[in-house]
């Protein structure tokens, strides 16, 4: 986001080492929620849990990371990984690790991404549910697939996004929002591979899944998808029936220029 500011959150002395820095001066509800990010650390530092700390900086990060401040990103997940050094347990370690490696994709390494995401398997391996902190109950095998998956996708990596997305959803378990996030992450990869068809039926089963979900990131994922099929296919008869599958669940989505309104954000 041009003109935003960028600030430190913890002082060097806090004891913490968190070298942490996260966005300020946004607007609206992204201004909002980085807000109480912002005071969740100060009260994580004040409380002396340093890994509350890790887990926010980790959640900054992957916030950081959609809004396309891919350097900053990588920075808040190594920052969050400082934070937990000698206390985190593996899940968390796991967890951290694949926020940078999912900023690291999105900045075009494919090297750092592969030794990062490898590390992040390796933590998780080693983890036991049973001693995993209950916050942390949600990252599990799928979930660290679907990370993978995005993160492949976002390299132009089509074989492996689609490999790591079955994984992410080979559980019956998997919560139908994730599903409908990993649908179009495997849409994106298929299409990515020239499989036309294949990524028109994914995006529109994903669609379907979700319903009317209201998120702003999903909606995000929709318009991408719309208009990467635009400019690869213009004026084929799978637009069309794409674009009213998505306009029956989002009809303030204007798909023409991919610009969300306001009233789905």
């Amino acid at each position: 986001m041009a003109g935003a500011r960028i600030g430190p959150v913890v002082d060097d002395h806090d004891g913490f080492g968190f070298g942490a820095e996260a966005f300020e001066d946004f607007g609206g509800a992204v201004g909002a929620a980085q807000r109480y990010f912002l005071q969740g650390l100060r009260l994580a530092r004040e409380a002396g849990d340093s890994i509350i700390g890790g887990r926010l900086l980790a959640n900054l990060s992957h916030q950081a990371n959609y809004l396309g401040r891919h350097a900053d990103a990588v920075q808040l997940a190594r920052a969050a990984q400082s934070a937990g050094q000698g206390v985190a347990t593996p899940a968390v370690q796991a967890m951290f690790l694949v926020m940078e490696a999912r900023a690291l994709a999105s900045s075009g390494d494919h090297k750092m991404f592969a030794q990062v995401l490898t590390r992040a398997e390796r933590a998780f391996e080693a983890h036991d549910p049973n001693g995993e902190p209950e916050w942390v109950r949600y990252f599990d095998a799928a979930e660290l697939a679907g990370e993978a998956a995005h993160g492949f996708r976002d390299l132009g990596r089509p074989a492996e996004a689609r490999r790591f997305a079955e994984l992410a959803v080979a559980s019956g378990e998997t919560p139908l929002r994730t599903r409908a996030f990993i649908g179009m992450v495997s849409a994106a990869g298929a299409l990515t591979n020239g499989d036309l068809d294949e990524a028109a039926a994914l995006a529109m089963d994903a669609v379907d899944m979700a319903g009317p979900l209201q998120s702003s990131r999903y909606v995000r994922y929709l318009t991408d998808f719309y208009s990467a099929l635009t400019e690869s296919h213009g004026g084929h008869p799978l637009l069309g029936q794409l674009a009213e599958r998505i306009l029956q669940h989002y009809p303030s989505i204007t798909l023409g220029t991919a610009v969300v309104l306001s009233r789905v954000a």
